[in-house]
């Protein structure tokens, strides 16, 4: 994922084609440093809850992060990376409700 913020401490931003669920936002993205630990910073979601936004505390530095996503984060809908319109394909899907993750590499740009 190149999003092409500079080096510094430019926002990372996310944009959404549906409206989100804004606690959901808040709890289900985690940016992640290449030791797997919380970078610290402030997130921010703006545009009728369709674009989230991290600035870091601290400059980035070279090299890799990752953006944690939470499988539970859902539009208003309910929509989700696990289950399009809370459609289960079977009985033990129905009855899952495991919070997975999903990563994203990106590198900021030096």
């Amino acid at each position: 994922m190149d999003n092409g913020f500079a080096k510094g401490q430019e926002p990372l931003i996310l944009e959404f084609s549906r409206i989100m669920d804004r606690p959901l936002l808040f709890r289900s993205l985690a940016v992640l440093d290449v030791d797997g630990q919380a970078v610290k910073g402030n997130m921010t979601v703006v545009e009728n809850e369709t674009r989230w936004e991290f600035i870091p505390s601290s400059q980035w530095q070279s090299g890799p992060y990752r953006l944690s996503i939470s499988t539970d984060l859902e539009d208003i809908a309910g929509n989700n990376v696990r289950a399009a319109f809370d459609v289960a394909v079977d009985e033990t899907m129905m009855n899952e409700k495991s919070v997975e993750q999903v990563f994203l590499q990106f590198n900021p740009k030096h």
